[in-house]
């Protein structure tokens, strides 16, 4: 075989070796993904929880002065 052959057939190999670690690694990328969508969505709600709070912190202020 040819020096160019054998590099064909290794890296054929190599990517017939490889392909299941490939496939783990987009699933493992899908999931944080949906990971740091969720997370995204958690702090969203914190913040708004946070406002809100202040808000009826606010009025239970005013309406001690009252």
């Amino acid at each position: 075989m040819e020096n160019k052959e054998l590099m064909q057939v290794f890296s054929s190999l190599l990517d017939e070796k490889l392909q299941p670690m490939n496939e783990r690694l987009e699933r493992l990328e899908g999931g944080q993904q949906v990971l740091t969508e969720r997370l995204d969505n958690v702090s969203k709600q914190v913040a708004n929880n946070t406002e809100k709070q202040t808000s009826v912190d606010d009025m239970a202020v005013n309406s001690s002065r009252a």
